[in-house]
């Protein structure tokens, strides 16, 4: 049984998966508000050593990533800490924790290969060769449906 930190963004439908996935395995998982938890640069950075290029440390459905207002290949690792506690939208989901004696792992996705190495689990790792990213499971089933603002605002101007 590992006992896990999990800092998901409520009501993600990704985050949800994850943690089912997670349950089904026998971890039991500590549930963190990742947009209400106090960050420093030294605690998040510590989630993404593992990840050396920082654009993998971006939540690639962020708006703000999305529209092109933050250039995470432009950004040094310090810079790039200080905006994600700024914003933690913008923070890789989910943010994962675990403790063992004196050993402790963090990561930042849900990359499969890694957390099946690196805690010991048997995930099934996805057919669609995306198992070390984990993307299936990283990208918003919402990201790509019209917003209920965009549906407004193309009835209004239908209607004129």
């Amino acid at each position: 049984m590992v006992k896990l930190t999990f800092y998901e963004k409520p009501g993600c439908i990704n985050n949800r998966r994850q943690r089912h996935l997670l349950e089904a395995q026998g971890c039991i998982l500590e549930r963190r508000n990742l947009l209400s938890e106090i960050w420093s640069r030294q605690l998040l950075a510590h989630f993404f050593t593992h990840r050396r290029d920082i654009t993998q440390w971006f939540n690639k459905n962020s708006p703000r990533i999305k529209s092109g207002e933050i250039k995470p290949h432009l950004l040094s690792a310090d810079d790039a800490l200080g905006v994600m506690i700024d914003d933690p939208l913008l923070i890789r989901r989910p943010l994962i924790a675990c403790y063992r004696g004196n050993k402790i792992f963090r990561c930042s996705g849900f990359d499969y290969a890694h957390l099946n190495s690196s805690l010991n689990l048997n995930l099934d790792i996805p057919s669609d060769g995306n198992a070390l990213v984990g993307e299936g499971i990283e990208t918003c089933p919402r990201s790509n449906k019209p917003t209920s603002a965009t549906n407004n605002m193309v009835a209004y101007y239908a209607s004129a």
